[in-house]
């Protein structure tokens, strides 16, 4: 069986600058160096206050994540 040669992408990433420019002539351009800051700095959230008003806790990273890839593998089954 022969396979399809693999060939490169032309994408590119755009820096600060250059988003700028683009933010000239495309919205969605623009409205990325606004959102910037999430992807150059850790993100991080305290919960404290949420969680001494309505008595909730938040739920820990792994079990969102495991209930979140069980959810999608349910709904590929689903579909089968």
């Amino acid at each position: 069986m022969r396979l399809a040669k693999r060939q490169r992408s032309a994408n590119r990433t755009m820096g600060r600058g250059m988003l700028r420019m683009a933010g000239l002539f495309m919205p969605a351009a623009k409205e990325t160096i606004e959102m910037l800051y999430r992807f150059e700095r850790d993100f991080v959230l305290d919960t404290r206050k949420f969680s001494e008003r309505f008595g909730m806790q938040a739920t820990p990273i792994e079990q969102a994540i495991d209930a979140t890839v069980g959810w999608y593998k349910d709904q590929k089954a689903a579909r089968r």
